[in-house]
């Protein structure tokens, strides 16, 4: 009879989340701001090549590179990474879920109740930002408590 134990070696690999090495937060660092400073300082400058750049082409590159950024300092590894983050990573990721359905929820009422004009639509880019921006606060401060 096969003994159904795993190995520990086995046990170890198949437990392991396969995250990007720690450097990969100062890259998403440097995307965020690739987008960001560029972005603002188109919209407050009127200069003649800015007309070149349509400002949706603008927003659309901006809001992409932010959210390249965000990921990859989400899914990047702390200096120490034990048993310990990745349970803190699971509750952050609990809890942004949480917020996001909720969000999603009571969003548009809240938005009918104070504006009374129109229900407006949550769109899908910035409901990501917002869910990896929450997760990235939510681990964030799990870390400061432990």
């Amino acid at each position: 009879m096969k003994n159904k134990l795993y190995s520990t070696a086995r046990r170890k690999k198949e437990n392991i989340i396969n995250l990007f090495p720690n450097y990969f937060k100062k890259i998403g660092i440097a995307l965020m701001l690739l987008g960001l400073i560029p972005a603002g300082f188109i919209s407050q400058t009127d200069f003649a090549f800015v007309k070149l750049i349509p400002k949706d082409v603008m927003k659309l590159i901006t809001i992409d590179l932010c959210l390249v950024g965000l990921l990859l300092m989400a899914w990047a590894k702390d200096k120490i990474e034990d048993e310990m983050t990745m349970y803190m990573r699971l509750k952050a990721i609990e809890w942004t879920f949480m917020y996001a359905v909720i969000y999603v929820i009571i969003a548009p009422l809240l938005d009918r109740i104070l504006n009374t004009s129109s229900i407006t639509d949550i769109n899908s880019k910035g409901l990501i930002v917002m869910m990896v921006t929450v997760y990235l606060i939510q681990f964030n401060i799990q870390k400061k408590l432990q």
